[in-house]
């Protein structure tokens, strides 16, 4: 076997998988298309920890809480930033009411400690940079914010110093089966190993004859996944302080995160594609001029 465990993607997850196995006595390698590591999406990730007390699954809620805890260690010992700023959920019509109350009693049964039901005047004593008028909000100090990249780095030069082996520029074109393990052929070699973990699940999947493909758009989940973004700078005088989440209807909403080096990240999800002036518009419903 050339290899023990061959890791495909070199993202964030990718990465710490690449970290954790190293600490064992394997032969591990990443196989990463693009020409270094974190180039994708642990690049332009939004930063944001969630606590488990939002997301409808249990068992990501699950995760989410411990990975939550862990990470605020794990980034202390990189050196990492890593911030507990606290996330509002915010809303004004009553329907949105009720599903702030799902979630918040969602959030109890779990056993998530640190999240709260709060009334306006409340929700304007944490962030009275709002621009909105507010019937109910959810308050959680547990979610925090990270440097991404930052992160995705420290994984990956441990797992370097470590032994693993990254393979950069190389995509993985077949994955067989064979005795004992599998074959796999990237558009450069040809290696024997006995586990593949693939990190990058949700873009290529493998086909009866063992070829690696890309999967096909599904246009409705595609349509809810479509996401702006609007940077704004530190000159902006009334910008939030903590992770602020306004639900405009069931398939529209717009989130402002703090950088932590400086800056907001605005981010607008919609089913309809958003001009410039539209997404301006929804940013300019939760931020104060």
């Amino acid at each position: 076997m050339d290899y023990d465990v061959l890791v495909l993607g070199g993202g964030i997850i990718g990465c710490a998988v690449a970290y954790e196995l190293s600490k064992y006595n394997l032969n591990i390698a990443v196989i990463e298309k693009e020409y270094d590591i974190a180039d994708d999406v642990s690049f332009v990730n939004t930063s944001i920890v969630y606590d488990g007390s939002e997301t409808s699954n249990n068992v990501m809620a699950g995760l989410e809480y411990i990975g939550n805890i862990l990470l605020e260690d794990l980034c202390e010992k990189f050196d990492v930033p890593f911030k507990r700023i606290g996330a509002l959920r915010v809303v004004n019509d009553n329907n949105g009411v009720v599903k702030l109350g799902e979630m918040y009693d969602r959030a109890i049964r779990r056993g998530i400690d640190g999240v709260y039901l709060i009334e306006p005047d409340e929700v304007y004593e944490i962030e009275p940079n709002i621009n909105m008028e507010v019937k109910k909000g959810l308050y959680s100090q547990n979610v925090a914010i990270v440097a991404p990249y930052d992160l995705a780095i420290a994984y990956a030069e441990v797992a370097f110093d470590n032994g693993v082996n990254f393979r950069l520029e190389e995509e993985v074109l077949t994955i067989q089966n064979i005795t004992k393990g599998f074959r796999v052929v990237t558009n450069k070699n040809k290696f024997m190993c006995k586990v593949v973990i693939n990190t990058i699940a949700n873009e290529i999947y493998i086909n009866e004859q063992g070829i690696v493909e890309e999967k096909e758009s599904n246009n409705d989940v595609n349509a809810f996944k479509n996401m702006s973004y609007i940077l704004i700078d530190d000159n902006y005088e009334n910008k939030l302080q903590r992770i602020v989440t306004k639900t405009f209807d069931k398939d529209t909403f717009v989130v402002s995160t703090p950088i932590l080096n400086g800056g907001s990240l605005i981010g607008i999800k919609s089913t309809e594609k958003t001009s410039l002036d539209d997404n301006l518009e929804y940013a300019g419903n939760l931020l104060k001029e």
